[in-house]
């Protein structure tokens, strides 16, 4: 949870990350640790989140799991709900 929003961006980017699961199971995990990464200490972290979040594979997580994410975090703008079609469906 101390990792810097560089050092986060390098790991989820990585297409070295291996999660023993479907492709969009293992995208949720992905996901699930941004989120708590976030969650650890929001109000300074919260200026990363789009950075961050553009270098998972949303498209290929569940969009009610980003959904979710924008109820219970104000930091989440409504229209980054709209850009989710735009992001890599695999890491660089």
């Amino acid at each position: 949870m101390t990792l810097s929003p560089k050092a986060l961006v390098e790991i989820v980017s990585s297409n070295e990350i291996e999660v023993d699961a479907p492709v969009a199971v293992g995208e949720m995990a992905v996901f699930n640790a941004v989120k708590q990464w976030i969650n650890h200490d929001e109000n300074s972290r919260k200026q990363h989140l789009e950075e961050v979040l553009f270098c998972t594979c949303l498209q290929l997580s569940v969009k009610s799991a980003f959904s979710s994410l924008q109820k219970s975090h104000s930091c989440v703008c409504k229209g980054f709900l709209e850009i989710i079609d735009f992001m890599p469906l695999q890491r660089n």
